[in-house]
């Protein structure tokens, strides 16, 4: 065997060698840009929601993108969040054409599902509830042994949930109506939807099993990272 055929046979192993170190040094890179990308994106986040969310790019390469300037859609996605007066939210996101901007991010248009639990709702209202989602109502117990039961239809009036309390009954007997007026006066509850980010606006409200569900969309926002 000759000197120049056995470099011959050398080059294809060279060369796939060469090819296998780009793809690995490739793949790490992308490794790399999404990890400082969603660390950014979740540090942004973070401040509003006082919770560190889970941050998703898809599979479309995240340094493509990063060339280009922006992605055409993130997910975020966490638990525990805080929504302008509510707490223990979780939430699952869907931002559309994020780009970057030299004050922080831009985002054209948001849509948003958050879940609230009966507990979280109960514990800001002090008292046990539960949630009927057949009825489509929460029903919140309070007095000796929660045998006081009040019923809770939840319902959305422009920027604001409204809880609007039926007819109170003590351990299943109607309570005098004196007593039921002032019973319903203290549930009755409206809970603001102002100020969220993303400039979100609620769209739909509805009971699930935990407790209330909201969706909502938002249009054109910035955010800093």
């Amino acid at each position: 065997m000759t000197f120049f055929g056995t470099a011959l046979r050398r080059r294809p192993l060279l060369l796939l060698g060469a090819l296998g170190l780009a793809v690995c040094l490739a793949l790490v890179a992308e490794v790399a840009a999404r990890s400082v990308v969603a660390g950014r994106m979740a540090d942004g986040a973070e401040r509003r929601l006082k919770v560190r969310p889970e941050i998703r790019f898809g599979t479309s390469p995240v340094l493509l993108h990063l060339a280009e300037g922006g992605f055409p859609e993130v997910g975020v996605s966490g638990h525990d969040a805080t929504f302008g007066d509510f707490s223990g939210i979780s939430f699952d996101a869907r931002l559309s054409d994020v780009e970057r901007r030299d004050d922080g991010v831009s985002v054209r248009r948001s849509s948003v599902r958050a879940d609230v639990g009966a507990d979280a709702l109960g514990a800001d209202a002090g008292a046990v509830v539960e949630a009927d989602p057949g009825a489509g109502v929460l029903v919140a117990h309070a007095g000796p042994g929660g045998l006081v039961r009040i019923p809770l239809t939840p319902a959305l009036d422009g920027t604001r949930i409204e809880l609007r309390p039926g007819e109170p009954t003590f351990d299943g007997t109607a309570l005098p109506p004196l007593l039921a007026d002032r019973v319903t006066e203290q549930a009755a509850r409206t809970i603001p939807l102002t100020g969220l980010p993303l400039d979100l606006r609620p769209r739909s409200l509805s009971v699930t099993e935990d407790g209330l569900r909201l969706q909502l969309t938002g249009g054109p926002a910035r955010f800093a990272v």
